[in-house]
C-alpha cells in the first residue's frame, strides 16, 4: 500500500475517532446534568409538607414557582426541559 495513501486513511479514521469522541464527552455531560436536575427536584419535592400544602402537579407555571421558591434561585435549563417532561 502506498504510504501516502496509507497516512491519509489513518488521518481520517483519526479525524471520525475524535468527532465521535467529542460527541460522547457531550452527551455525557447532558446527561449528566440531567441527573443532578432529578436529584435536586427529589431534594425540593421532599421538603413540601403535603399536609399544609397542595400542590398542583399539572400545572407547569404554578409547579415552576413552587421549584424557584424551594430552590431560592432560578432554575436551570435542564431543571426547567425536566420539568417539561414531568408535566407532559
Amino acid at each position: 500500500m502506498n504510504i501516502h495513501l496509507y497516512h491519509k486513511q489513518m488521518t481520517m479514521i483519526l479525524d471520525k475517532l475524535l468527532s465521535i469522541e467529542s460527541e460522547v464527552k457531550s452527551n455525557i455531560y447532558k446527561e449528566q446534568n440531567r441527573l443532578i436536575s432529578i436529584k435536586t427536584f427529589q431534594l425540593l419535592l421532599n421538603q413540601i409538607d403535603f399536609d399544609a400544602e397542595i400542590v398542583q402537579f399539572n400545572n407547569y407555571e404554578k409547579l415552576a414557582c413552587l421549584l424557584i421558591s424551594l430552590k431560592g434561585r432560578a432554575l436551570t435549563e435542564e431543571e426547567f426541559e425536566l420539568l417539561d417532561r414531568i408535566i407532559e
